[in-house]
């Protein structure tokens, strides 16, 4: 995990990873936030795989964006509660 606060500190080679990396957690904070969306849907929209999204939701932006976590992690809860309802009607065939 790299020290994203303190990118100055790493070799010339290793910046340009650990802006990136600070770049993409900023891009997630702000998309998520914005929109009110789900992970898979901000993986399409951002082209960045959902498995690396929750990677950076849960050690960079849990670690250095304290405020937006909070605010992801209820957003998180809130899509997992719309999924486990249980629809009244199916939409088209189950199978």
């Amino acid at each position: 995990m790299y020290n994203i606060d303190t990118w100055w500190d790493y070799p010339e080679h290793m910046q340009s990873q650990v802006l990136n990396v600070k770049h993409k957690c900023e891009e997630i904070c702000e998309y998520l936030l914005d929109y009110k969306c789900s992970i898979r849907q901000a993986s399409r929209e951002l082209c960045i795989p959902k498995s690396t999204i929750h990677s950076y939701i849960h050690t960079y932006i849990r670690t250095y964006y304290d405020e937006e976590y909070v605010q992801i992690k209820t957003l998180l809860r809130y899509n997992k509660q719309e999924r486990a309802r249980p629809r009244k009607y199916w939409v088209g065939s189950p199978w």
